[in-house]
Parts: structure tokens; C-alpha cells; sequence
């Protein structure tokens, strides 16, 4: 990549713990070219600092980290926060909108290479994790989508600013489509569920957080114009077609874009130390058999009820392979009563035929030879790392974009759709179904590879060759640093 005088630049992620992760790794990417500053909630910070504990930086390196002081009453990693009823989106940001108005006119900035004053009666109460904060005047900002109201302030004070989508380029589309009604047919459709981002009639694109805050969140449809540029968490290759969308608005034609993904830092140090969960999830799955294993994971923020984690154990039960359950222990009980007789104190885990652990080392099962299968959530990162490791995947979507995401994936190839599944779900799934189409996923054709795995790793094979020097993201990425 050519040289680029070094910045100082400011990313800025919502309190939304998936939303963060991707926004750091590029972070620590840009490492390599600017000084960088990462700011989020300080409860969503404290989470936070293990990820790139042990990354590689550039010569500019490490990232800063600077917590945010919100209300009290934000998710710590979305515990408590209840998303089957009511607005709970709604609470998340009224208290942290107002707050990051505060903080994009309290930010000390260059303009024109000549640092500007700041807000200083603000300026402390925002400041307040472990005598953290941004002291060094900011020459770009770059900060989640979900910001790009108060953001947009930004432009008033002279800096430049890039929208950032921690999913695909359609969450770009939703809020720049926020001002269009959408039309009574659709929103009456027995296909779509209120818990999941559906498609309308032309480009808008229906999510039910975002129609539910329009009062909130107008700022970022009427300013997205803009911003400098929108970062894409994804590859150009998926995403060519909704950019084109955005592109043809009005508003947007000279709109420049950069799909960068995947984000995760390719070369990290060894830990001396690692999680208990990582040391016997490794034993386990170096005692499998190559491409036997089914890894189950529903991400960090919903969980499917008893009834449906029973009939998994049971699907699982019935298929008879060896699999690792990420399942925090409180719903342990849920589980069939054979597995649970299984598990009893004493029992080493690792001379088990299955795996039930709270956290999972996701990278590293994904990587692993013995993985055959992931029944995912289809949470983009998620649906971005079976990808990247060449995993096929049977989709159980939970809420919000992730019908879209395991739809995508399914037309692809790479994976089966469980229907009916969700926060709002429309019937318990039964073991056998789910057995079945985890055999039909994890199936082998005359003793070659089945029609899944050669899709999915096609995009694997994609991936890397827009990784690689020339491809889609690395070139995308070193237009990006040139900020």
C-alpha cells in the first residue's frame, strides 16, 4: 500500500458489543498508517479489551481505547434487555444518542491542520473510564451508522467524517429509505415478522427498530449525504448489487464506498494465558475425526426458549455426531435429560462425544478440521466467519437482519434455512427436522464434497482472493487509509 501521511482518526461504535468488534479490528488495521482512537460505552469497552489483547499493530499502533461515559441504564453486553416485547431499542437510543451529540461537539478537532476549541464544559463528564480520554485534536472521524445523526455534526465543525456498517451495505439502505412509507401490503405480509429486517416493494428495506425510532433517527437519513464515505463490514462481491442501490439516490451518486472485509487481524501474538474454555475446546477437537463435527451458536444476545433448546439436543441426539453447544449454564436444564446425565460433575469433558461449554472460541472451532457444519444465528459477523473458514451452515435466525443474512446465505449455497424460527417465532421446530436438514447439510455424495461444503468453499476461495494484494478489499482498504 502507498505511503499516506499519518491522521489522527477517532472510530466511534455504538454500545452494540457486535457492532464494536468489526469497528476495532479495522481499527487496528489502520494501524499500519494512522494513529487511531477508539471510543465506545465504558461497560462495552470493558468487554472489549481482550479482543485485540494480543493483535499485531502497525508502526502507529496500539489503538487507544477511550470509554464513554452513558447513562446507567445501557446493556452490558445486552444482558437484561428484553427483545421479544415493546421498544427496547428505543430505550438504547434515547440514552445514548443525546450523549454522542455531546461528545462530537466536545472532541478537540484540526481543521485545516489547526486545532479547534472545544465544548469544554461537557468535555469531563464524558471522560470517565480509568482517567481515560481524547486529548489529541482529530483530523477524521469514522463511527457506526447508528451515530450518523449526531455524527453528522461533525461536518458543521469542519472534519470529515465516514459512515461505518457493521453489517451489510442494506442497513446503509434502511436508514437512507427511512423517510419512504412503506406500503401497507408489506407491511401486512404473513411472511414477515416483526423481530426481522425485511424487504419492501423497490429499495427500502422494513426494519422494525428503525421504523419504531424514525423521531430519533431521521438525522441519519436526511445527513447521510454527507459523510466523506460508508465502510462496509462485507466483500464487494456480495455486496455490489445494494450499493448500486444506494449509489442511484438522489443524494448519493458521488457517495464513495469501501467493502474491507473480513476485519479480524490476520497475524496475533500467542497468549501466555488463555481461557479455560479455549485449552479443553482445543483437546476436544483435536480427539475428532476431520469434517464430524457440528458446532452450535446463537451469538451473545438472544437465546432459543426451553422448548426449542430440547428438541436441538434431541436433533442432536438423534444425529449421533460429535458437536460443541456454546450455552450459558442457566439453561442447562433445558437440555435433554440424557445429555444433562451426561455432564454430571466429575465427568472430564473431553472424553465426551459432545462439548456443551458458556463461551466458545467461534475463529478457532470454525478453523478447526473436525468442523462440518455451524447452526448459526446468521449474525453478519458470524455469517462472515463461516465464510472465511469454509464452513457450511444451517441457519436458525434470531432477530433483525439476520433472516436476510440466512437467506443470502442460503440462496448462495452454503447453507439450509430452519423457517420459523426467531424471537417471534411461529411454531417449535421438532429434533427430527432438525436432524434432517443438519443431515442433509452435513451430507457426503458419492464420497465427494456435497453440494454446501463446494459452495461455501467457493466463497471461501472468493474471500481470500479479495484479501490478497490486488483483490476487492485489500485494494478497497488502501484507497480507505488515503482518509
Amino acid at each position: 500500500m502507498a505511503v499516506v501521511e499519518p491522521k489522527h482518526i477517532l472510530l466511534v461504535s455504538s454500545p452494540l458489543y457486535g457492532h464494536a468488534i468489526p469497528l476495532l479490528h479495522l481499527g487496528v488495521k489502520l494501524t499500519h498508517h494512522h494513529h487511531v482512537t477508539f471510543a465506545v460505552a465504558e461497560n462495552t469497552l470493558k468487554t472489549l479489551r481482550g479482543e485485540i489483547a494480543h493483535v499485531e499493530y502497525g508502526v502507529y499502533g496500539p489503538v487507544h481505547l477511550t470509554g464513554i461515559q452513558t447513562v446507567a441504564n445501557l446493556p452490558d453486553k445486552h444482558k437484561g434487555v428484553d427483545f421479544k416485547y415493546g421498544n427496547p431499542a428505543r430505550k438504547l437510543f434515547e440514552g445514548f444518542l443525546p450523549v454522542m451529540r455531546e461528545f462530537f461537539l466536545s472532541v478537540p478537532v484540526n481543521v485545516n491542520g489547526t486545532p479547534s476549541e472545544t465544548n469544554e464544559t461537557v468535555k469531563p463528564k464524558l471522560f470517565t473510564l480509568e482517567g481515560e480520554g481524547i486529548f489529541k485534536p482529530i483530523d477524521v472521524v469514522m463511527a457506526d451508522n447508528f451515530l450518523g445523526g449526531p455524527l453528522s455534526l461533525m461536518h458543521s465543525r469542519g472534519v470529515p467524517f465516514y459512515l461505518f456498517n457493521s453489517s451489510r451495505s442494506w442497513l446503509a439502505l434502511a436508514f437512507l429509505t427511512l423517510d419512504v412509507e412503506d406500503p401497507e401490503s408489506f407491511k401486512l405480509s404473513a411472511k414477515c415478522t416483526p423481530n426481522f429486517v425485511r424487504r419492501s416493494v423497490g429499495s427500502k428495506f422494513l426494519d422494525i427498530n428503525l421504523e419504531a425510532n424514525k423521531d430519533l433517527l431521521m438525522d441519519n437519513c436526511h445527513n447521510m449525504h454527507l459523510a466523506s464515505g460508508i465502510v462496509v463490514n462485507g466483500v464487494r462481491e456480495a455486496e455490489d448489487s445494494v450499493i448500486a442501490e444506494i449509489l442511484r439516490h438522489e443524494k448519493m451518486g458521488k457517495m464513495r464506498t469501501f467493502c474491507v472485509s473480513p476485519l479480524a487481524a490476520e497475524s496475533v501474538k500467542q497468549p501466555t494465558m488463555k481461557k479455560p474454555e479455549e485449552e479443553v475446546t482445543k483437546k476436544w477437537l483435536d480427539r475428532q475425526q476431520n469434517e464430524s463435527v457440528v458446532y452450535v451458536s446463537f451469538g451473545s444476545i438472544a437465546v432459543p426458549i426451553p422448548e426449542e433448546i430440547k428438541e436441538i439436543g434431541e436433533a442432536l441426539l438423534l444425529l449421533q455426531a460429535p458437536f460443541i453447544w456454546s450455552l450459558k449454564p442457566e439453561h442447562y436444564a433445558h437440555l435433554p435429560a440424557k445429555l444433562q446425565a451426561a455432564m454430571q460433575i466429575g465427568t472430564d469433558p473431553v472424553s465426551l462425544d459432545f462439548l456443551i461449554v458458556p463461551w466458545a472460541p467461534q475463529k478457532e472451532i470454525l478453523a478447526h478440521p473436525a468442523t462440518k457444519v455451524f447452526v448459526t444465528h446468521c449474525g453478519w459477523n458470524s455469517a462472515l466467519e463461516t465464510l472465511t473458514y469454509g464452513v457450511p451452515v444451517v441457519a436458525w435466525p434470531m432477530f433483525a437482519d439476520q433472516l436476510i443474512n440466512a437467506e443470502w446465505l442460503e440462496e448462495e449455497g452454503v447453507g439450509k434455512l430452519i423457517r420459523g424460527t426467531g424471537l417471534m417465532r411461529q411454531r417449535i421446530v421438532p429434533g427430527e427436522e432438525i436432524a434432517s436438514v443438519l443431515r442433509e447439510v452435513m451430507g457426503v455424495e458419492e464420497g465427494k464434497e456435497n453440494s454446501y461444503t463446494k459452495a461455501v468453499r467457493n466463497w471461501q476461495r472468493k474471500i481470500r482472493t479479495a484479501l490478497d494484494v490486488g483483490g476487492t478489499s485489500y485494494q478497497e482498504l488502501a484507497e480507505l487509509v488515503k482518509l
